[in-house]
């Protein structure tokens, strides 16, 4: 084998190598974006379950499961996570709850939704946009 396919098989080895590392970083990226979606977030068996979304213009329901009794912290807060609202707060009985948000009191934005309970704490992602059109 002379320098020049020496060279040449390098050179292919490196374009597979980008190749392939560039396939497993998009499929990375699909499974963080689209993989959880409209999954319940489940640590400690409670239940925490939004739409499918992350972005809301409407009214809308959240689910709390709750295999116990606890205390909950539901917050909304915002991109700096500073409260903006407390959405429930208090000792709730086992078994579900409907927690109903209203986003029209809201800037259009980025927002995150802070559950907390005696053993359990999911920090959520939202967005707020009235001007997004309902997906079918």
């Amino acid at each position: 084998m002379g320098k020049r396919d020496t060279v040449e098989v390098l050179v292919i080895i490196l374009y597979v190598t980008g190749a392939v590392l560039l396939m497993l970083a998009a499929y990375l990226i699909y499974l963080k974006k689209y993989r959880r979606r409209g999954r319940m977030e489940m640590l400690n068996n409670i239940e925490f379950i939004t739409s499918r979304y992350d972005t809301y213009h409407a009214k809308t329901r959240f689910l709390l499961q709750l295999p116990k009794p606890c205390g909950v912290d539901l917050n909304l807060l915002d991109a700096s996570e500073k409260q903006v609202r407390v959405l429930l707060q208090g000792n709730l009985e086992a078994g579900q709850h409907t927690i109903v948000f209203d986003p029209s009191d809201f800037e259009n934005g980025t927002y995150f939704l802070s559950l907390k309970t005696d053993s359990t704490s999911v920090l959520r992602k939202i967005t707020i946009d009235k001007t997004a059109q309902v997906q079918k």
